[in-house]
């Protein structure tokens, strides 16, 4: 997949590749359907962080193939 779908997702996303590295950081000031290309990453395991605007944070791991 080359693309990441977030659904209510409003607040500042980090994707962070195994070396512990931010790749990737996205600020998302929507509460709708978000979309982050992920086109230009290399195949890999990544770690989604997402910082919330409530101060919740969401941490997953997800394989980019």
């Amino acid at each position: 997949k080359n693309h990441l779908n977030l659904l209510h997702s409003k607040g500042l996303l980090k994707l962070i590749n195994n070396q512990g590295s931010v790749v990737k950081c996205v600020t998302i000031n929507s509460n709708e359907h978000t979309s982050i290309n992920l086109s230009e990453l290399p195949a890999g395991i990544y770690t989604v962080q997402l910082q919330k605007t409530d101060g919740t944070n969401n941490i997953k791991k997800i394989m980019k193939e």
